[in-house]
């Protein structure tokens, strides 16, 4: 911004900096507006749909339920207008702190290998 301020045009300072002249159109306006070059905050995306009250109670009452349990009572507790899919209610209880057990907690099978064995067989001989 400084050679853009010694007086040089945009496309001098594009071409000297290796930047398209929009990018220095876009920094000369940052800086008018902002008084800076820092960058402007992101944008928020769209507000959760879980109403978190809902969702504690949910909680309270099922504390061991499964993603698929919890939403099923928690779209029963709901309007119709207001139900969600069971990933909206696991990404509102990760951002609540809760997490989720990646296995069940039963014991492998004794009888069923946990391995495959390959259709090819190394013959000698």
């Amino acid at each position: 911004m400084a050679a853009y301020d010694e007086g040089w045009t945009l496309d001098e300072v594009a071409a000297t900096f290796d930047v398209g002249r929009t990018t220095v159109v876009e920094w000369v306006r940052l800086r008018r507006d902002t008084g800076g070059l820092a960058p402007r905050p992101r944008g928020g995306g769209t507000p959760p749909r879980v109403d978190l009250e809902v969702l504690a109670g949910v909680m309270a009452d099922l504390p061991d339920g499964t993603r698929r349990e919890l939403t099923a009572l928690y779209n029963k507790r709901v309007s119709r207008a207001h139900r969600v899919h069971e990933s909206s209610v696991y990404r509102a209880l990760r951002r609540e702190g809760f997490v989720f057990k990646k296995k069940s907690p039963a014991p492998r099978s004794k009888t069923v290998p946990s391995w495959r064995q390959s259709a090819r067989t190394s013959s000698s001989g």
